[in-house]
């Protein structure tokens, strides 16, 4: 470097912050010196290393002064290290570079250019990551890269850190104003060290103290990810301190955002930016410190978490950031006790609002916790909700908006604002987020109680994972209820010890219903039966009732079987009465759709009893309003379902017994006084149900005081009961799994052949390629050689070389060609070098020719009359049953169908008229048969294939593989678009 360099003034100042960095070091000191402006000073703060980067930084002081170096005695963290950079900068612009990081030799000079010209405090430019693979380009780089061209004032702060965005501060993909760092510097505590995440808090400063950002989109910066040690796991206690201490750095920056929201033009965004900016860096801590296996260190990590940020921000910053750890969160939360505290507020929430059975419950609840002088409010989490239903005066929220970060803020509000004081979740059983509301709640301080709508073994029947998600989700709750005792023992020997069980409340028909119904009288000659229920196979086997009307048939009993029930996805009253019809049971079973109200009390009156074919229910409402209006049931068994249990009025047979069941309802015609033993015990039995003291029972749970006959200690028959249950629902499923594997392996058969299939046609593209370049080949070198044989009878030397400079056909000795005398001319032309390259392209050629005769092609076409008529060769064995003209949009493919007829053997004709002309670059398809079997093929065009056309129209092959006829005005007139 001469003298003259080092008196200029620095423009830019490169600080370096380094500790332990030996091994890249100098990597990153060579990309600093080797910049392209000369105008820069490198500032080296050494933040107390024990190995060789000191020596390794004084080698290069020796050999460019531009490089400065300061030692602290101590560690005193990147944080520190970069101050006393700044503060000891003399340049009026600061690049940063980390010790195992490098620049581009461009990055002083474009960065400093674009802040002088557009007078810039924050200049950012583009980045690359590397991998220890070296590979880059990843969505993180993508991310990183700026996404605005200008920003002044106030609003460059809330455009870098974005509301509800990931903070990313880095330092180093920016240059800054010398005074705009110093000014962010000193809005931070002096003497404060921070090891984790202590760029964010300057980076953040920085941009409010700015008033002008521009970028470019140049890489100036390449990071390397990992190669220092920077990403440390959480291994360790020290460790988890270290990842925690992320979440202190930024807060450093609380007192400034405060102080600086009263003078800000709009302090509503900066606040908004400043708090996803700490949501973000509590992800960041929650990905290290919550990543261990350890319990222990978990729970230390989210102890640390919990005080820097509280328990709400913890549960918002996992969701937004990091929702992987979610479900341990839930594993690990202890939740707020019930009875703690008086209950006056009570809400309730469900996926949406029907007419289905558990919006029914729900409605029940909240009218009954009504009835005990709580308040209680009804939030869903879906649309479609018939709000006529709400009891009057009832808050209803639809939860609904956004993604679940902001649906879990919708939901804080919500508990707000009501004053919640306990939640009762009832989609326990068939959602995988209501865990993240039940740990919102908890961080508020309310418990959840969550209600378990089927018997436990349902997902096992449902062939899903959601028992493990279950497992590890239900610690969250304050309680679990569940529909039977069976519930009970299945969850506590699963380990959740905090589950009781209870009924549901009856429905509004049965409790509306005034007086006590009157015994029914033995049905007559005809039996009136009656199903209840969605029309779905899966759980409601609506299709087992052909199997149960063709044997009640079978054993000669007269009845009608009316199916009441809306139609399903999968199944519909249509396709049931098709059933029927087909097994010839149309005049006995008939599916009238959903019925509601008086309708279906009618229905209910009318029947002589009821039919259930349910594989699996938590509890069965329907056989409860059966019973209220005095109907026998016969069902397929469930045994855990309470309202089955010690109920005289149900008769029951093994799940699939058609047989079985069909003559449990023949026996009853033959015997009048056990079908009225039978209806008196379905009224009792319904009596029963309607004395319980639901009101009361919902007033204990709230408060955490239901008797433990509620919550029985599981048994050894309980757990036998569990296992053949569980076993049987599996069983059930067997072939269902095998068909799915069987499934898999089809898919992953057809996938390989698709594989096979695109190769195969990569490689036959290849080979079209290799024949027409052939083809052009050959045509050149046949003008080559009529063009040289006159040049050179001539003895046109000119001629001959600037003809014959074409790079296939080099290295020709033209002018011994000119001077060979003339008989012996014609024999070196054609034992000359062009006659053995023109002979090497005809053995090419004739090898193309060959495998292209093996193609359907086309070979020539005309307009005669204004008709379209193209020619058509299919080789030995193959023949055109069908073609047409297809041209390829973008919102989808044109086609014109062509008339086929055949000429002579191996050709065809193909027509269509092209009366409205103007058509341009059809590609031609045809329907070609060989051996059985039948392709449609896109056809190539053969080089050589003859055109011509009639007084108006014309038609020309474009590029071997379209088509194109038009009016022949001269010219092609414009193509209009089709």
């Amino acid at each position: 470097m001469n003298s003259d360099t080092t008196q200029v003034s620095a423009l830019v100042t490169i600080i370096v912050p380094v500790f332990n960095d030996e091994e890249t070091i100098a990597a990153a000191l060579d990309s600093a010196v080797d910049q392209t402006l000369t105008q820069i000073e490198i500032i080296v703060v050494d933040d107390a290393s024990s190995d060789k980067t000191p020596e390794i930084v004084a080698s290069y002081m020796k050999r460019d002064p531009r490089i400065r170096l300061i030692r602290h005695p101590e560690n005193m963290s990147a944080f520190q290290a970069r101050r006393a950079g700044i503060f000891a900068a003399n340049a009026p612009y600061v690049l940063f570079l980390d010790g195992d990081d490098e620049l581009d030799r461009n990055a002083a000079a474009r960065s400093a250019a674009t802040a002088e010209a557009h007078e810039a405090d924050i200049v950012q430019f583009g980045i690359q990551i590397f991998y220890p693979n070296g590979k880059s380009g990843d969505a993180w780089e993508q991310r990183s890269q700026p996404k605005h061209t200008e920003l002044l004032g106030d609003d460059i702060l809330p455009a870098l850190f974005p509301p509800n965005g990931r903070a990313a501060g880095q330092l180093w993909k920016y240059l800054f104003r010398t005074e705009v760092l110093r000014s962010a510097y000193d809005l931070t505590p002096r003497g404060a060290r921070f090891y984790r995440a202590n760029d964010l808090p300057i980076a953040f400063l920085a941009a409010l103290v700015a008033r002008r950002y521009r970028s470019i989109p140049d890489k100036l910066y390449r990071y390397f990810w990992r190669r220092g040690a920077s990403t440390l796991e959480a291994t360790a206690q020290e460790a988890i301190a270290f990842q925690v201490s992320a979440i202190d750095a930024f807060r450093a920056t609380d007192d400034a955002v405060r102080e600086a929201a009263y003078r800000h033009t709009n302090p509503e965004a900066l606040l908004a930016s400043h708090a996803a900016a700490t949501l973000s860096i509590a992800g960041i801590a929650m990905r290290w410190a919550l990543g261990t296996s350890d319990h222990h260190l978990f729970d230390l990590a989210v102890g640390e978490i919990r005080d820097r940020v509280g328990s709400i921000d913890m549960i918002r910053a996992a969701v937004r950031h990091q929702p992987a750890v979610l479900e341990r969160l839930a594993e690990a939360t202890e939740p707020p006790r019930l009875g703690e505290r008086e209950v006056k507020s009570v809400l309730i929430t469900t996926a949406n609002l029907t007419t289905g059975g558990v919006s029914m419950v729900v409605l029940a609840q909240a009218a009954f916790l009504a009835q005990h002088g709580h308040k209680v409010s009804i939030a869903v989490r879906r649309s479609g909700n018939d709000s006529t239903l709400l009891p009057e005066d009832t808050p209803f929220y639809e939860v609904i908006n956004g993604d679940l970060a902001d649906r879990l803020d919708t939901w804080a509000d919500i508990c707000r604002r009501e004053q919640v004081d306990v939640v009762i979740d009832h989609r326990i059983l068939y959602s995988t987020d209501w865990h993240a509301y039940a740990l919102m709640a908890a961080a508020l301080g309310i418990p959840t109680i969550g209600w378990i709508h089927n018997f436990a073994g349902r997902p096992t029947y449902d062939l899903n994972d959601m028992h493990g998600y279950l497992k590890r989700s239900l610690p969250s709750l304050a309680h679990v209820v569940a529909l039977s005792p069976l519930d009970v023992a299945f969850w506590k020997l699963r380990g959740i010890s905090h589950v009781s069980y209870l009924p549901n409340p009856p429905s509004p028909m049965i409790l509306n219903q005034g007086a006590d119904v009157p015994r029914r009288h033995a049905p007559g000659d005809r039996l009136e039966l009656v199903w209840i229920g969605r029309l779905e196979q899966h759980t409601k086997q609506v299709r087992e009732l052909i199997a149960i009307a063709s044997e009640l048939r079978t054993l000669e009993v007269e009845f009608r079987l009316r199916v009441i029930g809306p139609d399903q996805p999968g199944y519909s009253a249509a396709r049931l009465n098709a059933a029927a019809e087909k097994a010839g049971l149309a005049s006995y079973l008939e599916a009238v759709g959903a019925l509601r109200g008086s309708e279906l009390v009618a229905a209910l009156d009318g029947a002589d009893a009821f039919v259930g074919t349910s594989v699996i229910e938590g509890y069965q409402l329907t056989i409860i309003e059966a019973q209220s209006r005095g109907l026998p049931v016969f069902m397929y068994e469930m045994p855990w379902l309470v309202p089955v249990q010690d109920n005289q009025g149900v008769v029951s047979v093994p799940q699939g017994d058609a047989l079985g069941l069909a003559r449990q309802m023949a026996a009853i015609l033959r015997d009048p006084e056990r079908y009225n033993q039978l209806s008196s015990a379905s009224l009792a039995a319904a009596r029963r149900l309607l004395d319980v003291d639901y009101a009361a029972l919902y007033v204990k749970l709230v408060n955490g005081a239901l008797d433990t006959a509620y919550s029985p200690e599981p048994s050894l028959q309980d757990a036998s009961q569990l296992l053949d249950l569980t076993i049987f629902f599996a069983e059930r499923h067997s072939g269902i799994r095998e068909k799915l594997h069987k499934a898999e392996r089809t898919g992953r058969a057809a996938l390989e052949r698709v594989e096979k299939m695109e190769r195969k046609e990569a490689y036959l593209r290849r080979q079209l390629s290799r024949i027409e370049k052939l083809e052009r080949k050959e045509a050149y070198l046949r003008q080559q050689l009529s063009i040289a044989r006159r040049n050179a009878d001539r003895g046109d030397t000119k001629g001959s070389a600037t003809t014959l400079s074409a790079p296939d056909v080099t290295g020709l000795d033209v002018a011994g060609v000119r001077d060979t005398p003339a008989p012996a001319r014609s024999e070196l032309l054609k034992r000359g070098p062009i006659a053995k390259l023109l002979m090497r392209a005809r053995r090419n050629l004739g090898a193309a020719l060959r495998l292209r005769a093996r193609r359907t092609r086309v070979v020539g076409g005309t307009i005669r009359d204004s008709r379209l008529i193209l020619d058509i060769r299919a080789p030995h064995g193959h023949e055109v049953v069908g073609a047409e003209l297809r041209r390829h949009l973008a919102d989808g493919t044109i086609e014109l169908p062509l008339e086929v007829s055949r000429k002579g053997p191996g050709l065809y004709s193909a027509s269509h008229d092209v009366t409205e002309g103007g058509k341009r670059r059809w590609r031609v398809a045809a329907r070609v048969r060989s051996k059985g079997r039948e392709k449609t093929l896109e056809l190539p065009i053969e080089t050589r294939a003859s055109s011509s056309g009639d007084a108006h129209m014309n038609i020309r092959f474009n590029d071997g593989e379209t088509v194109q006829f038009f009016r022949s005005s001269g010219r092609a007139s414009k193509s209009a678009r089709v």
